[in-house]
């Protein structure tokens, strides 16, 4: 299941960015298939997923704990 995130911002951009260049590489034809590729690319821009690294629901890279390296004395 693809998410949209409506309320983003971000999210609007990057979808309208990403079916606006698919619909210009296709000249900007107005048949069925390349509206509906068009479509297609914005909906996976908008489903890109936006979560900055200084969101709190995303730990920083420190929680990370490997054997070898964090348990050497």
């Amino acid at each position: 299941m693809i998410r949209v995130p409506i309320t983003n911002p971000k999210a609007l951009s990057l979808a309208a960015v990403a079916g606006l260049a698919a619909w210009k590489a296709s000249n900007f034809a107005v048949d069925p298939t390349h509206i509906t590729e068009a479509i297609i690319a914005a909906t996976g821009g908008a489903a890109v997923p936006h979560n900055p690294p200084s969101n709190p629901g995303v730990q920083p890279e420190s929680h990370i704990i490997t054997p070898y390296v964090n348990n050497v004395e």
